[in-house]
């Protein structure tokens, strides 16, 4: 997280524990755990910056260990409710139909993986939530390029245009994680 997530001090991250933890036999408890770990580090350095959760996918594949996933998000999302800067985004309304099942239509064979045009079901619950939070966020540094300039890496920090090292706050719009199954770290 100090490489990867901090040096950039965005003022939204959008975390993605991705469905590895369910599959290497993860419990509920150990994943949302390293959340609330994720969240406390990035808080403790970044007090304002807005975490949002996106919700563990209950792919077909994962249909034995769906109580897993369902636990794993109830525990999370009852966790973003006791603080104002976290949120928790449900994806299921995008992946499974009326009637709630899954929308194979969306899956690679192996039931597990999407297919390309699946990641637009995702955006389009995911996107509306984060531009409502980006709305409310306090404006950049006056004369602040972030995004629009040229940047270039120097000592592990972001050199913007006119030679700036630092990374003023609020220019980075999100950053998504991902838990690696049982190392409780963004990969």
């Amino acid at each position: 997280m100090d490489k990867i997530v901090l040096p950039y001090e965005p003022t939204i991250i959008v975390y993605y524990c991705d469905s590895n933890d369910i599959n290497a036999g993860e419990k509920a408890e150990a994943i949302s755990a390293r959340f609330r770990e994720f969240a406390a580090s990035v808080h403790a350095r970044l007090p304002d910056t807005q975490v949002f959760f996106v919700s563990i996918n209950q792919a077909p594949q994962k249909q034995d260990r769906r109580d897993v996933v369902d636990d794993a998000n109830r525990l999370v999302r009852g966790y973003c409710l006791t603080d104002r800067r976290l949120g928790f985004i449900e994806v299921k309304p995008g992946l499974f139909d009326g009637e709630g099942n899954p929308r194979l239509e969306l899956c690679l064979e192996d039931k597990l993986h999407f297919k390309p045009h699946a990641y637009a079901e995702f955006a389009a619950v995911i996107k509306p939530i984060i531009a409502k939070a980006w709305g409310k966020r306090p404006a950049p540094a006056p004369g602040h390029n972030c995004g629009r300039g040229p940047r270039r890496r120097q000592s592990g920090r972001q050199q913007h245009e006119g030679g700036a090292t630092s990374h003023p706050p609020g220019c980075v719009e999100a950053v998504f994680g991902h838990t690696s199954a049982g190392q409780g770290r963004p990969s």
